[in-house]
């Protein structure tokens, strides 16, 4: 009897090109491939997450792990429609506190 095809392990290998051989590699994306699955994801959120990551910071390297970092931020984001072809919403912005870096903040 084969073994059920993880559709999440395969989106992550594919989008990220990797070529797991060792044990290490092997573990790194299976333990991805299960936070994936806790949040409930889909193959085709992984790849829009990942889309969204590269737009939102274009410079910097997407990993599996960063992805998972920012995943609910991201996810958030792409279900309210940032990966919109055209769409420009939080490129750019500043994504932080309202407040000013020396500013005080009395609670």
């Amino acid at each position: 009897m084969m073994a059920k095809r993880n559709l999440l392990w395969d989106k992550v290998v594919s989008v990220f090109r990797l070529s797991p051989v060792t044990k290490t590699e092997l573990t790194r994306i299976g333990k991805i491939a299960r936070d994936l699955k806790l949040k409930q994801a889909t193959p085709e959120d992984v790849g829009s997450v990942v889309k969204r990551y590269k737009s939102k910071w274009p410079t910097m390297d997407c990993t599996p792990e960063a992805m998972m970092k920012h995943w609910d931020m991201l996810m958030t984001e792409v279900k309210d429609g940032h990966n919109r072809p055209g769409s420009k919403q939080g490129i750019g912005k500043a994504q932080g506190s309202q407040f000013k870096v020396g500013e005080r903040v009395d609670a």
